[in-house]
């Protein structure tokens, strides 16, 4: 069937990958707005950065440093 042939055994798999894909997306939406409406730069590279994670516990956290860094490197630092 076609679902196996992609690799997955259910449509619950389907679901939850999209369910995760949909968190990443959303979460690195909320990052960079709240890191534009707060005026900090960006540069491509950090751009690249976040568009590149795909830990949601990494971004929460970034999200979470950006409420009140008043750097982006100060977000996205170790």
């Amino acid at each position: 069937n076609l679902l196996a042939r992609k690799g997955y055994t259910s449509l619950d798999a389907v679901r939850d990958e999209g369910r995760d894909e949909g968190a990443l997306l959303a979460t690195r939406a909320n990052l960079l707005r709240v890191l534009t409406r707060r005026g900090l730069a960006l540069t491509e590279a950090h751009r690249d950065r976040i568009a590149q994670c795909s830990d949601l516990t990494t971004l929460g956290l970034w999200l979470d440093r950006a409420l009140d860094a008043t750097r982006a490197d100060d977000v996205l630092g170790p």
